[in-house]
């Protein structure tokens, strides 16, 4: 049971972290990723260096900062899945998922895929998470099919299904980027992703995956 003064902390918490996310963007924005410092980042927000270290280990982690919940979430969306329910339409659901998960102010997507581009350190944290979603990915197929290990079949459907999301994903943020409207960009981003796994499905639906 929380206390008020538990609740207190907790708010001043997230607010401390709300003030280095929004110190943050600018700074990266107006410098590039890789010249901004945690120093920097901790004086425009009004904190201590520690305290953005506390809230974000690594600088990489601003950027990132939802990967453990969208790793848990798409573990979850094939480990769950409804029966009978294939493994690439739970992968596609998923997709649609995401969407929507994009917190921060408008333009933040776009600016991340921008930021991403032009910092070897993003672009290896972004291929971290490609490789972890596609081990998720491949792990899922392995316990449904055994036989998919040989020759690397399975390895090679994963990255199919998971390469198909992230280039979709950066479709829109180069859509965003070039200044279309979130809304039009989102029906965009759904119907790309629905008719990408509708052809993937037709292959995956034949192999019973």
């Amino acid at each position: 049971m929380s206390t008020p003064s538990t609740d207190a902390r907790v708010r001043a918490r997230e607010e401390r972290r709300e003030r280095i996310l929004d110190a943050a963007w600018p700074l990266f924005s107006e410098h590039g990723f890789e010249r901004v410092t945690m120093a920097q980042i901790a004086a425009a927000a009004g904190v201590s260096t520690r305290t953005v270290f506390n809230h974000f280990p690594r600088k990489d982690d601003i950027v990132f900062r939802h990967d453990e919940l969208v790793l848990t979430m798409f573990e979850r969306s094939l480990r769950e899945r409804r029966p009978g329910q294939r493994i690439s339409e739970a992968v596609m659901e998923n997709a649609l998922d995401m969407i929507d998960l994009d917190p921060g102010y408008p333009g933040e997507f776009a600016q991340a895929v921008h930021m991403i581009a032009m910092s070897p350190t993003l672009q290896q944290r972004r291929l971290s998470m490609f490789e972890a979603h596609t081990r998720i990915t491949r792990d899922a197929l392995l316990e449904q099919d055994p036989s998919l290990e040989r020759g690397g079949l399975a390895d090679g459907l994963a990255r199919a299904m998971t390469g198909f999301h992230w280039s979709a994903m950066e479709a829109r943020g180069a859509a965003m980027a070039r200044g279309e409207s979130p809304e039009a960009v989102r029906e965009t981003a759904i119907e790309t992703i629905r008719r990408g796994y509708a052809i993937l499905e037709a292959g995956f639906a034949a192999a019973g995956l």
